[in-house]
């Protein structure tokens, strides 16, 4: 597959660009002279493109001239399942990091031609000959680019929910993700990765576990035997869990309603003690969930209300 070795190397050329020559994007190289293509030198885009995007002379038109070099190369005879996947995993990480660094801009145009592409790629490769990965990291870059394709979505369900048993922590974390994030709720696939989820829960980090958490209260499903699968883990390890996976972790059970009263105490009390590493957005889910669950926890509430006190005026109108 000549793709990912294509994305490398317009990557490559767009840090250069990016560097010392801002908006120029000059030169046609052929995907016939690219090195030997590999999924790691696809995904490595992002890493080069964070690099530039830390610099103060980038350019996002630059970045538009990457995707439309890549994708006037994509032809069908270039595009295998690995290739795809590996090219489109690296264009939507590298374009998520950019606008991090650098703010919105006209980034609505680019991410609207990396949602062109990520369509006209899978188009020509037969979605069922993915495999669970390489379906993992293509529902991923869709749900980035917020390319809300219902037929390639249904596909994609369609072509994970026999190959489940593949997908590792990570990819049915992402696959739940990406799917919730586009708001797509194929009920089959929702089982498949609860049941999944629940059969391999010890593999799942602390960030798979919280983005799945996400992904069943943004579906609306109150899966009890998975919430309880992910409480009983979150138990396990929270004092080294993040305010970020804290505050998540609250609001997505508080979401559903579902009421586990050690994962609470728990929550509130790692809380308490990190209270003073907590950011507005954390704080203020955090007393949300609480207050949905109809759990009045005062030590937690005098807690949180000193930092609120001093952060008062990153606070907007809905916070």
């Amino acid at each position: 597959a000549r793709v990912p070795a294509l994305a490398w190397r317009m990557a490559t050329r767009w840090v250069r660009a990016a560097v010392h020559k801002p908006g120029a994007l000059t030169g046609q190289q052929s995907p016939r002279s690219a090195p030997s293509a590999s999924r790691g030198a696809a995904w490595s885009l992002s890493d080069e493109v964070e690099a530039a995007g830390a610099r103060p002379c980038g350019s996002t038109a630059v970045g538009r001239g990457v995707v439309r070099e890549v994708s006037a190369r994509l032809l069908p005879d270039e595009c295998s399942p690995t290739g795809v996947a590996g090219a489109l995993h690296s264009l939507a990480s590298a374009h998520r990091r950019r606008g991090r660094v650098r703010g919105s801009g006209d980034g609505g145009a680019l991410y609207a031609e990396v949602a062109a592409l990520t369509e006209r790629a899978v188009t020509f490769a037969q979605i069922h000959a993915f495999r669970a990965q390489e379906l993992a990291s293509t529902a991923w870059a869709l749900a980035v680019v917020q390319c809300s394709h219902a037929p390639l979505l249904a596909a994609i369900s369609s072509a994970a929910i026999p190959t489940r048993c593949e997908f590792n922590a990570q990819g049915l974390a992402n696959m739940a993700w990406a799917m919730a994030k586009l708001r797509e709720s194929d009920e089959q696939l929702i089982a498949a990765i609860s049941s999944e989820a629940r059969a391999r829960i010890c593999n799942f980090k602390a960030q798979e576990l919280t983005t799945t958490a996400w992904s069943f209260a943004t579906w609306r499903c109150a899966d009890a035997p998975l919430l309880d699968a992910i409480a009983s883990q979150a138990l396990r390890r929270m004092p080294t869990w993040l305010p970020q996976d804290l505050a998540n972790t609250a609001w997505s059970f508080a979401t559903l309603r579902y009421q586990h009263q050690p994962l609470l105490d728990a929550i509130a009390c790692e809380a308490m003690i990190k209270i003073s590493e907590y950011k507005v957005q954390e704080l203020v889910h955090t007393a949300l969930a609480f207050a949905k669950v109809g759990v009045c926890h005062m030590p937690l509430m005098e807690a949180i209300s000193s930092p609120s006190l001093r952060q008062i005026s990153n606070f907007t109108l809905q916070g």
